[in-house]
């Protein structure tokens, strides 16, 4: 396996963990309130995620081992990274309501007597959907930019014929 498609895997898989970590970490701190409705819809939207990016990863691979054309897996693949990119604002957005929330409660609060409860889990657990999406974004990038494992070797061996032939 090509060293970009290692790196690019590696991207993929942090940012995965990053938005696992942002699953679970949402699922506790909404969980002693009674919406289970939540737990699925972060359930489902990790599972989701994660299934298209396996899928991505899963044809980007075996399509740059076969005898085509190594470009053609660009396009598809950026297409993954830009709607990384773009699923990236809707946790950020969240995060910054529940700041900006929590900025309001604190400043109409004089007395301290309103407690948001698991403000830091809940702003970390968005802090690391947030980011694992960038990575993974990244990941696709970097992984649209690599070649084919079986093209390297070929052009490496046709090199080598020509330099042997032009001795």
């Amino acid at each position: 396996m090509p060293r970009t498609h290692r790196t690019g895997g590696l991207f993929l898989i942090i940012g995965y963990l990053g938005v696992v970590g942002g699953t679970v970490g949402s699922i506790v701190s909404s969980w002693g309130f009674g919406y289970p409705e939540n737990t699925v819809y972060q359930v489902a939207l990790g599972l989701g995620i994660g299934l298209a990016g396996l899928a991505c990863w899963r044809w980007t691979v075996a399509h740059r081992a076969s005898e085509l054309d190594p470009t053609a897996v660009r396009g598809p693949t950026r297409w993954m990274s830009a709607a990384s990119l773009v699923l990236a604002a809707a946790p950020a957005a969240l995060v910054y309501q529940t700041y900006d929330n929590h900025r309001q409660f604190e400043r109409f609060n004089h007395q301290g007597t309103l407690a948001y409860p698991h403000y830091r889990l809940i702003m970390t657990s968005g802090v690391a959907f947030t980011v694992g999406l960038l990575l993974a974004s990244c990941g696709y990038w970097i992984l649209s930019n690599a070649t084919g494992a079986s093209n390297d070797a070929s052009h490496s061996s046709i090199a080598s014929n020509v330099s042997a032939g032009s001795d």
